[in-house]
């Protein structure tokens, strides 16, 4: 099993906006449809699980209603700290393997480097991106 667990429970405070930066809008879609994008569009990633606030996870599944996905997302509740959103994304996963934690407002995240991450872990049991 390989999933992406997407983090988008922050606030973005310090970006100033009206709104929270995952919902801004890029190409005429929010950052998040991007992001959830780019790991649907990996065809060796078998599910995945995005945290949002609480009150947010019926705005965000109205946001990916355009986006072709191949398995439904699983959304799960996120914390007040990324670490939080992190536990509480790891705890729906069901199955053992490996599992690519990505910040849902980090949108240009390439194939090459999703592809990347996953030979890396199979190979090293760990892998973390650095460009």
């Amino acid at each position: 099993m390989i999933a992406a667990l997407i983090v988008a429970a922050g606030k973005g405070v310090r970006m100033g906006a009206d709104m929270r930066k995952q919902y801004l809008p890029l190409g005429g879609q929010p950052i998040l449809a991007h992001t959830i994008q780019a790991f649907a569009e990996c065809r060796r990633i078998d599910q995945m699980v995005v945290a949002v606030p609480v009150d947010e996870i019926a705005f965000c599944r109205e946001i990916i209603n355009k986006v072709p996905l191949r398995f439904p997302v699983k959304w799960v509740v996120g914390g007040s700290r990324r670490q939080d959103s992190v536990c509480n994304g790891l705890d729906a996963l069901t199955d053992e393997g490996i599992v690519l934690i990505h910040d849902g407002v980090r949108p240009l995240v390439t194939q090459m480097l999703i592809e990347s991450c996953i030979e890396g872990a199979q190979r090293w049991d760990a892998c973390i991106p650095v460009v």
